[in-house]
């Protein structure tokens, strides 16, 4: 996972989302397809701040194989 600017966007007390919320949100929607991913990270970076731009944010997600499985 690699995001560009999708930690930035502030709360209305202008807390950034940040790396926890990020990591939160991974967590909770980590077995997704990657496009899936994507989409549920845009939505919590929305819930945390509407108003954040988030046409600067650029996120790729892909997905990979664990060796084994």
């Amino acid at each position: 996972m690699y995001s560009d600017g999708l930690v930035e966007p502030e709360s209305a007390h202008g807390e950034a989302f940040g790396e926890q919320q990020l990591a939160a949100a991974l967590k909770q929607h980590r077995r997704l397809p990657a496009p899936l991913l994507q989409d549920e990270l845009f939505k919590a970076a929305e819930q945390w701040h509407r108003a954040a731009q988030l046409s600067r944010m650029t996120p790729r997600c892909s997905t990979c194989s664990e060796p084994g499985r």
